[in-house]
């Protein structure tokens, strides 16, 4: 699979996803997960690079 399609296909599936979560709960739900997940990915990846 090439690069292009891979991001189209993980694009699919978080509007999939947002859409189900969207219509299961609040419009903003889908935004407010991907905060959370960017503030963890974000101390994640933070914490290696205070050592350097």
């Amino acid at each position: 699979m090439t690069g292009r399609r891979r991001a189209a296909a993980v694009a699919a599936l978080g509007f999939l996803l947002g859409g189900l979560l969207a219509t299961a709960w609040a419009i903003t739900t889908p935004f407010w997960i991907a905060a959370v997940v960017m503030t963890v990915i974000t101390a994640c990846a933070r914490r290696p690079l205070r050592g350097a």
